[in-house]
């Protein structure tokens, strides 16, 4: 998925994906995944200028992978960084023993990405 300038949002549900795969420049994105769809490899998120929010289900463990710029990164409405960390990582606690699990790799510049959960 490519954003430039515009707004997208996209609710998954159905069949599982295996690689998810969105770049966000100055515009802003959106993503719901159900547990049935969450990826089986990885979700690679590129955010430019722009805004970025993935929204899982409380019961994924996650494995959340990033570098920012001097833009931030939040999870589940928490600051965890706010410019220039590279090369980081966050594991959920239930990352070990959850059903389904995912793998996020986040890149953001001056941008945002939010992970929240419903």
């Amino acid at each position: 998925v490519d954003i430039g300038a515009g707004k997208g949002d996209i609710s998954l549900a159905g069949a599982p994906v295996g690689t998810f795969e969105a770049s966000v420049g100055a515009g802003e994105l959106a993503t719901t995944l159900t547990e049935a769809v969450v990826p089986a490899k990885v979700m690679k998120i590129d955010v430019g200028a722009g805004k970025a929010t993935v929204i899982l289900p409380r019961s994924v463990g996650y494995r959340l992978s990033y570098d920012v710029g001097v833009g931030s990164l939040k999870v589940d409405g928490k600051e965890i960084t706010r410019s220039k960390q590279k090369d980081s990582t966050i594991i959920s606690e239930n990352f070990g023993s959850a059903k389904t699990v995912v793998q996020i790799d986040a890149s953001v510049g001056v941008g945002e990405f939010n992970l929240e959960f419903k």
